[in-house]
């Protein structure tokens, strides 16, 4: 699939997902646009790659719900070892569903499955893009499926 100029990046994403289908969409799609794609099919494979990795990593893009470990408390986790690091839920759920059971605070991101590739470059490249020319990154539409939850009131 070839995707617009601007979504193309350079950035490390720790992409983590359980389930293999997504994952391998999710990290081909971003490894194909130019951003170096770690990989872990569990929280506790992220938080060993977390621990060792050296360099920066730029975005966490996380399941929000797995095994062993929600998404949020892998976000947590993230904080404190590569606080550079932005951070883009993905889900099945809806973004009121998580809110209302308290998976997610209402300032975060995600996008909800399914999703297109165009979507979830676009959304990586908005969130990463902000990080390059030193902005805040505000809530707008979300192409194609995509939500932002920021600035949402919690139900």
């Amino acid at each position: 699939m070839q995707c617009p100029e601007s979504t193309a990046g350079s950035e490390t994403v720790l992409v983590v997902e359980d389930e293999d289908g997504v994952r391998s969409l999710v990290c081909n799609a971003l490894a194909v646009q130019g951003y170096k794609v770690l990989e872990a099919h569990s929280p506790l494979k992220a938080a060993s790659i977390m621990g060792s990795y050296a360099e920066p990593i730029h975005m966490l893009l996380t399941d929000v719900v797995m095994p062993q470990m929600s998404g949020k408390a892998l976000a947590n986790h993230m904080a404190a070892l590569h606080p550079e690091a932005r951070v883009l839920y993905i889900s099945g759920y809806t973004d009121d569903a998580v809110i209302r059971h308290g998976i997610l605070e209402a300032n975060t991101f995600l996008l909800q499955k399914p999703f297109t590739s165009s979507a979830l470059l676009q959304k990586v490249s908005e969130m990463l893009e902000a990080d390059r020319s030193g902005r805040q990154q505000e809530s707008g539409p979300v192409p194609e499926g995509g939500l932002s939850i920021r600035d949402r009131p919690a139900l």
